[in-house]
């Protein structure tokens, strides 16, 4: 059973870069205060000491460039998860959308694993960069495909690449935006970042650590470490500021990440070690644990890809079942199950091997070695069969009624309505009839 642990951190704020108004903060780096075995700060009477403090020591800044690659463009998964982060569609509902704009000839066959795109579609994406001054990188982007995809088709992206706008209905408008803007931006250069990494120290309840820099054992040269002594609390800072926005020019977040792809800004200016700084406010900052959040349709999506379950064509009509037969409930974008799906998991778990993961995984691979010539359909059904046989017949006689005459199981048979039946005959009908 899940229990929330409350714990606490600090966090300082220093002064105004650029007329920034909110400054750049510095969270304080808890380790060296955790008692042996734990992971969770709960003294919060110290956290209070933390915040309060105003002056500390530059210890050491590191500075870095990094570079963000634009997301590959969409799979049959990867659009219905962005569709569902950034427009709030079902899985079923983008394919229903997506199935009406490849009909109105708006975008390319929407069922696919392949996240590469033709070289005729390369090409007119780079004519149209160059019109429109987008930047390019040198070559050509491509993409690895997930071990078992089926390229068949490419990647969902729109027919004309300058088309800017396609559909009959807002809804199926704003999917298009989503198709295309994805496809462009996943040719353009990758964005750039200036990395600031900044480390702080002070003086906090007497405690003296250790202390190494990002760089390694290089010694820090700050007044306290010239002294001999290591500072007893650590703050980093951490910000980056965008230099060369590349693919960024169309899109600001992957939205097959979800709603938290974007980053907070965080104004971290470059500094010299041995230098003094000193901060505007402190804030405790107070937390609980959570449990693992639930699936959205987005994050369910990515988790059947994952385990292999299911393919581009099935996994709309995966959710779909699980909630029209009422085994799963939607609420607030959150698959939450329901007592029947309960109900029906608990009968079957342990029971029936196509409820596990595994079968289910490893049934599709054998699908597609038939597909492929590499295994024959009769034997792969076959074997499906006798287990399903032995495992149904097993599950009768743990659970269910015994025929008194021949000891079969006994069938419910039920026809409501009037001049119906309901009764449990044998399922060895017609050379036994008894009834119960």
């Amino acid at each position: 059973e899940f229990r929330s642990v409350t714990h606490y951190g600090a966090e300082l704020t220093f002064e105004q870069v650029d007329n920034i108004t909110d400054g750049w903060k510095a969270a304080w780096v808890t380790k060296a205060f955790l008692p042996e075995g734990t992971e969770y700060l709960t003294d919060k009477a110290l956290a209070e000491k933390a915040a309060a403090i105003r002056s500390l020591d530059v210890l050491d800044c590191r500075e870095s460039e990094s570079r963000s690659a634009p997301p590959a463009p969409f799979t049959t998964s990867s659009l219905q998860q962005a569709a569902s982060n950034a427009l709030k569609f079902s899985p079923k509902r983008t394919m229903e959308l997506a199935q009406r704009l490849y009909e109105a000839g708006a975008i390319t066959y929407h069922r696919t694993d392949s996240p590469n795109l033709s070289q005729e579609a390369i090409e007119a994406i780079r004519v149209l960069a160059e019109e429109k001054g987008w930047p390019l990188p040198d070559a050509p982007r491509t993409w690895k495909a997930k071990a078992g995809a089926q390229e068949a088709h490419e990647a969902i992206r729109p027919v004309h690449a300058e088309r800017e706008s396609a559909g009959d209905s807002d809804d199926e408008r704003a999917l298009y935006a989503l198709i295309r803007l994805r496809a462009l931006a996943s040719q353009l250069a990758d964005a750039v970042y200036a990395v600031h990494v900044l480390r702080l120290g002070a003086d906090l309840d007497g405690k003296e650590v250790d202390y190494i820099s990002d760089r390694g054992a290089t010694p820090p040269v700050s007044p306290q470490a010239r002294a001999g002594q290591s500072p007893s609390a650590v703050f980093e800072a951490r910000g980056r500021t965008l230099t060369a926005p590349g693919w960024k020019v169309l899109l600001q977040v992957d939205a097959t990440d979800g709603e938290g792809g974007a980053e907070p800004e965080n104004p971290v200016p470059a500094m010299k070690a041995g230098g003094k700084v000193l901060a505007l406010a402190g804030n405790v900052l107070t937390k609980n644990t959570k449990p693992a959040p639930r699936y959205t349709d987005a994050a369910l999506v990515r988790e059947l890809e994952k385990r292999g379950i299911g393919r581009p064509s099935t996994y709309a009509s995966i959710l779909d079942t699980i909630q029209t037969r009422g085994y799963v409930a939607l609420e607030k974008r959150f698959l939450v199950p329901t007592p029947l799906g309960e109900t029906v998991i608990d009968a079957l778990a342990g029971r029936f091997s196509f409820a596990e993961y595994s079968f289910t995984c490893d049934m599709e691979q054998a699908l597609d070695d038939i597909a492929s010539g590499k295994a024959e359909y009769r034997a792969v059904v076959g074997l499906a069969y006798e287990k399903l046989h032995g495992e149904l017949a097993a599950f009768l006689k743990a659970t269910g009624k015994t025929c008194p005459k021949c000891g079969k199981h006994m069938v419910h048979r039920v026809k409501p309505g009037k001049g119906g039946y309901d009764f449990w005959g044998c399922s060895g009908w017609p050379d036994c009839k008894e009834k119960l």
